[in-house]
């Protein structure tokens, strides 16, 4: 099956700190890569390189076998437009519902009416289980809901490659549970590709994916990890490390 992302040979230094040093990994269609490492391992660092939001000093990402360095304004937009990015701080805007944070993309990419645009963000705020709150502001939602919100406006474009930066980090286990549930339906059933960063071991459990450590700006090989979650040699090195 082709790479749908793959990074080749990624370095990039803040002053004299490593984050990426020759990194490179590649993700198939469909599947996912699960990154982890410590607080300020530069993980968020290498998530926004590979998805073309910070451009690495050295090495190349290809998206769908197109080189992001050599995209041009118009292949970039086309791209862009095809992946989801969920930012460890929601990243709602402030002044818009949740509702219209969730329509946002529909309105500024599509030509769509509202009465098109209606029933696909209220399936989106239905299977978050967020429909309670779609007319309030992001200052009044707890962690969870925020980023439920976040995660639903990221998937409203029905994108084919998804960026989680933490996605369970500072929720109860409760709604950590609930949102990995909804994160695994939606992979089986839209067929999605999903790169992601995080320090929770359990959740790389729950999701059933392959785990690669990022430290010192190395790469640890995940080809011990399997389609149903972390070899348990990176399970162990990660409750030692994290």
């Amino acid at each position: 099956m082709p790479a749908k992302i793959s990074a080749r040979d990624i370095s990039f230094f803040y002053d004299a700190t490593p984050i990426a040093r020759q990194v490179s990994f590649s993700v198939e269609e469909g599947r996912m890569l699960i990154i982890a490492g410590k607080s300020g391992s530069g993980k968020s660092t290498l998530l926004e390189i590979c998805a073309g939001l910070v451009a690495p000093q050295q090495g190349q990402v290809f998206i769908d076998g197109h080189n992001l360095a050599e995209a041009g304004p118009k292949e970039m937009l086309d791209i862009r437009k095809r992946m989801g990015y969920v930012f460890q701080k929601h990243a709602l805007v402030s002044n818009m519902t949740v509702y219209d944070n969730i329509a946002l993309p529909l309105r500024y990419h599509l030509h769509l009416t509202e009465g098109e645009v209606q029933p696909r963000v209220m399936a989106m705020l239905e299977l978050f289980g967020i429909r309670a709150v779609s007319a309030k502001r992001p200052e009044v939602l707890s962690v969870g809901q925020a980023r439920c919100g976040s995660i639903a406006r990221a998937l409203i474009m029905d994108p084919d490659l998804l960026f989680l930066d933490e996605p369970t980090s500072g929720l109860d286990p409760v709604t950590t549970e609930s949102l990995v549930g909804v994160l695994n339906e939606i992979r089986q059933r839209k067929h999605l590709t999903v790169l992601m960063v995080s320090h929770d071991v359990l959740t790389m459990q729950q999701l059933k994916a392959p785990v690669a450590v990022l430290e010192n700006g190395r790469l640890i090989d995940s080809t011990e990890a399997s389609g149903d979650g972390p070899a348990p040699k990176i399970v162990s090195y990660l409750k030692e490390a994290l």
